[in-house]
């Protein structure tokens, strides 16, 4: 095992193996997690990438827009080539030769040629050439980034907006409305501001913290798994889309496209996933609120039995008549609303609440209990009620596996693993795959654009001598992506249908 104080993480400079430090107690070798050897100075990578490739590339930014929406690459410099990829998101990209309107590109693990005009206006605002980039950019998940990569949200951070208004706008009205008519209004609203406060922290918290997601490989390299390391139902995995082999528990959440580590489940309302580093936060927020709205019904309550009574008494009839009720509902609607919505909410809070505590009780996590994992067999999670909530609350907030995201690296930093993905996957392509194994190629195929095996020659690197690509017979490829940089005019009708579109 790893000596925690020494435990450090790989570093995306190494393009010798480029592979993921996760958690000391995965039992990953020393070896895994060595230093790299490739140059770190911006002078050093640019003479490293030309001795070797004859050529540096320049980087780009791909920002979609309305008029240019995608971007296509194909096998060779014909719109009736084989259509290879096509990139719909925000992406970065390595033009490494150009030919007249033809540029050959490399992105995101697929690479092929593209047709546009860098005399295109339409392109002022979608292509922008990058001297550094923020390593956020890189990033292959769904998650929201801002402040320049320095925060990071799950893919629902529209719907976490939400979640705040719905839990900000009836408390001012708490706060204004209600808690002035109560016997004791200075005490209460102390006592309730300090449980509110609680519970948003805890609830911003389990939004920006990184869920313990698990760093994905490139598409070039082959995953490893851990020495000692058990397979099958119950142990490592291997998850095709991040090329990875994740631990038990960890989990590949299919809302924001990351593996995560004791993965609980996708929280729209967080906006993110809870899993190994943020689940703390998640508990305490829904015990705060639960409590907190608890607290908010009961004055509410009360509040509205003594603006009854103080109707009935500037009145006739019983306090409890319909009528002095009535009036009270006329004249004072605010505590009766914050009543309706409090009890509606806290039905299935404390629900949520309970469930939770339960399952830290027994030391399970969410999808678990739903799959039934431990039904029949020994949990060897489960440290005993005691533990398993001392180590959810109170044990030190695990490291992540990620770097820092808001760290800023020249051009050819990216340019260098752009042209070495390249080169590995055209080399593991040409490499005969033994059986019952896959080659690297095929994976990173596989993992990051299709849920299906793809044909065997839609896993070579396309040819960059057109007179190759013409020779090929494109009736027989069947692509699992597609990628290109077209003008618009090359973004109308294309002759072959887009077999296996996906996004990069």
């Amino acid at each position: 095992p790893i000596n925690h104080s020494k435990y450090q993480l790989i570093s995306d400079n190494s393009h010798e193996t480029d592979m993921i430090a996760t958690d000391p107690a995965h039992n990953l070798t020393q070896s895994m997690l060595q230093e790299s050897t490739k140059p770190t100075h911006r002078g050093d990578i640019e003479e490293q990438c030309d001795s070797k490739y004859g050529t540096q590339g320049e980087l780009y930014l791909f920002k979609p827009s309305t008029v240019i929406p995608r971007l296509r690459l194909f096998d060779g410099k014909t719109l009736h080539a084989s259509l290879k990829a096509v990139v719909r998101k925000q992406s970065l990209l390595v033009i490494t030769e150009s030919d007249d309107n033809w540029h050959y590109i490399l992105c995101g693990g697929v690479e092929g040629w593209c047709q546009f005009s860098f005399d295109d206006s339409n392109l002022s605002d979608v292509m922008i050439r990058m001297s550094e980039y923020g390593r956020y950019l890189e990033w292959k998940g769904n998650n929201k980034f801002f402040c320049n990569g320095k925060l990071m949200f799950g893919s629902d951070f529209y719907f976490f907006l939400f979640t705040n208004c719905l839990y900000i706008v009836p408390t001012v009205v708490y706060f204004a409305l209600v808690l002035p008519f109560m016997y004791e209004p200075e005490l209460c609203t102390v006592l309730m501001a300090l449980v509110f406060i609680y519970s948003m922290i805890n609830l911003w918290m389990a939004a920006l913290t990184e869920p313990g997601i698990i760093r994905r490989n490139p598409p070039h390299v082959t995953p490893v798994l851990p020495p000692g390391a058990a397979t099958g139902v119950y142990g490592w995995k291997l998850c095709e889309t991040c090329n990875v082999y994740r631990p038990p528990r960890a989990k590949h959440c299919s809302a924001c496209d990351n593996c995560v580590e004791a993965f609980d489940h996708h929280c729209p309302w967080v906006g993110n996933c809870v899993g190994k580093r943020n689940y703390r936060y998640f508990l305490r927020f829904v015990v705060a609120i639960t409590v907190f709205s608890a607290g908010v019904l009961g004055t509410s309550i009360a509040v509205l039995a003594r603006l009854v009574d103080e109707v009935a008494d500037d009145g006739d009839g019983a306090a409890a008549s319909v009528d002095n009720i009535t009036k009270t509902l006329t004249k004072y609607p605010a505590p009766a609303i914050v009543v309706v919505f409090t009890f509606i909410s806290i039905l299935s809070l404390q629900s949520l609440c309970g469930y939770h505590l339960y399952l830290v009780w027994y030391g399970q996590t969410t999808n678990e209990n739903l799959r039934g994992v431990y039904h029949g067999r020994r949990n060897p999670e489960d440290r005993g009620p005691v533990n398993n909530f001392r180590s959810v609350c109170c044990s030190p907030l695990p490291r992540s596996n990620l770097p820092n995201l808001s760290e800023t690296l020249p051009d050819v930093e990216y340019v260098h693993r752009a042209y070495e993905g390249s080169e590995a996957c055209r080399r593991s392509s040409e490499e005969p795959v033994e059986k019952g194994t896959m080659s690297t190629a095929t994976t990173s195929v596989r993992s990051t654009f299709s849920t299906e095996a793809p044909d065997e020659s839609s896993t070579r690197r396309a040819p960059r001598n057109p007179n190759e690509s013409s020779q090929r017979n494109s009736d027989n490829v069947q692509a699992p992506m597609h990628v290109s940089i077209p003008r618009p005019e090359s973004l109308g009708h294309v002759s072959q249908p887009e077999v296996g579109d996906a996004d990069v």
